[in-house]
């Protein structure tokens, strides 16, 4: 009989940790969005869009241009799928202009793309396998210093969870040496960035594979027995997509 080996992506440590018992609408999820989401998802989208065309080393206007069309085309690709309010047609406008913004976020003179939504994952026990995506991973060259920088890119439940930042931190950096082989020392530095809210980053020191492994362990085998059950934040319950056919966050009338 082979061995069965479980795949995590590392959102899902997150989704557990911040409310269990939204694993249980997984089934359904592609079908409920909040216009946060659909904000993030729009940016990056923008974001990706910018990066890869700054490697085909197009001009600055028409890079810009094409990360808002970027932006845009996913906007209203769904959003239908959100209501049509005040509050979404601010998140529309902030975001549009963010895309104006992206340069900042690094330095062409030192700073090449590797990849955008590069994959990485590590082995955390012999039967679970921890999976996540690098936004943006870039290169950046200072005389004999060669760092990689990871650029995550967040919505405010991500941005805020620093348990969740410390975690992914060293899982990012602990993956990421095993993709890479060099003769030189690598340096490695984590990146959160918020696209919703904030103007600043994080880097945040990372936990042990030790702290990691004991997480994930429990989130895996809870997942696995079915055990789920709501928040006790009533913040997260009620920025959640499922509260509005969620029985818990119904009874708490939020």
């Amino acid at each position: 009989m082979a061995h069965k080996v479980s795949k995590i992506p590392f959102s899902r440590v997150l989704q557990y940790v911040s409310c269990p018992l939204k694993a249980g609408f997984d089934s359904i999820a592609d079908s409920y969005i909040t216009a946060t989401d659909l904000y993030v998802s729009s940016v990056k989208e923008g974001i990706y869009t910018y990066f890869t065309e700054m490697a085909m080393k197009q001009q600055g206007v028409v890079i810009t241009k094409k990360a808002v069309e970027a932006f845009i085309d996913n906007w209203q690709a769904n959003s239908a799928r959100i209501p049509a309010d005040h509050a979404s047609s601010l998140m529309f406008y902030q975001g549009h202009y963010l895309m104006t913004r992206v340069s900042s976020f690094f330095n062409p003179a030192v700073d090449k793309l590797v990849a955008c939504k590069f994959p990485i994952s590590l082995s955390i026990t012999s039967d679970i396998i921890l999976e996540d995506v690098i936004d943006v991973l870039l290169i950046r060259t200072e005389g004999k210093k060669l760092t990689y920088r990871a650029i995550f890119l967040e919505g405010p439940n991500e941005f805020d969870n620093q348990r969740y930042q410390k975690l992914r931190s060293a899982f990012f950096k602990l993956a990421l040496q095993r993709h890479v082989s060099a003769k030189r020392k690598l340096n490695f530095l984590y990146e959160s960035r918020p696209v919703l809210g904030q103007d600043k980053v994080l880097y945040p020191e990372p936990h042990s594979l030790n702290v990691i492994r004991k997480v994930v362990t429990g989130v895996a085998k809870a997942i696995q027995s079915e055990a789920v059950y709501p928040t006790t934040s009533k913040d997260i319950c009620k920025a959640c997509a499922y509260n509005r056919i969620c029985e818990a966050s119904l009874v708490r009338n939020l």
